[in-house]
């Protein structure tokens, strides 16, 4: 029953992407972080997100697919997201966004996950965060707080940025993951690439994350 909920909320999705680009394009963005991968060789994240603008800006539309493989540890942990954002707050180059998703998980999970987007751009400088919180709606699941990421970057020539970057989750009652590095990014006419090397608390290990940002 939740794989094919699940389902038919990602072909939703996808439907809708195809039908509106002609008259949005501009306000497209898809942001594809595939693959986080350990010093083992092992994929330990990856994150998909379509995210589409309204009226100059003001209203946010969001789906998102989570991943989070066990490694045969635990089982496999899948989430697709659904919400979207108003613009709080403008001025300069600073936009403050306050969101609302639902997420249908894993075991059927479902949450509520209230969250703050923020942006900031000014000369070569650019920053963002992405605040939420996990809100369960069914027994068997825990509430939470996720930041993913919290960044920041200093175009230092052409297309070449180098920033910081920093993820973070704690579920409630139990320990706090991060996830703190530096990373370098290309920009080009489509978007940009990104690597990240972070330094992971559990395990006192290293992960790299590749990002593709696509704006059409």
């Amino acid at each position: 029953m939740a794989r094919s909920f699940v389902s038919s909320i990602v072909i939703a999705v996808a439907l809708l992407v195809v039908e509106c680009v002609p008259a949005f394009a501009q306000n497209n963005v898809l942001d594809l972080r595939p693959a986080d991968i350990n010093s083992d060789g092992d994929v330990t994240y990856g994150l998909f997100i379509y995210n589409r603008m309204f009226s100059d800006g003001k209203i946010m539309f969001e789906a998102l697919h989570l991943r989070i493989p066990g490694l045969d540890v635990f089982d496999d942990y899948n989430e697709v997201s659904v919400g979207g954002g108003i613009r709080l707050f403008k001025t300069g180059g600073l936009r403050l966004y306050g969101m609302a998703h639902f997420a249908v998980a894993t075991d059927d999970a479902r949450f509520f996950q209230p969250g703050v987007i923020m942006q900031f751009a000014s000369g070569r400088w650019a920053s963002s965060s992405f605040v939420q919180r996990y809100v369960t709606l069914t027994d068997d699941a825990y509430s939470g707080w996720l930041i993913d990421p919290a960044e920041i970057q200093f175009t230092v020539a052409g297309p070449v940025a180098l920033g910081a970057s920093a993820y973070l989750y704690r579920a409630d009652g139990g320990s706090t993951l991060t996830k703190i590095g530096p990373k370098v990014g290309i920009a080009d006419k489509y978007g940009a690439t990104e690597l990240r090397v972070a330094y992971v608390n559990q395990g006192a290990s290293v992960e790299y994350q590749i990002r593709r940002v696509i704006n059409f």
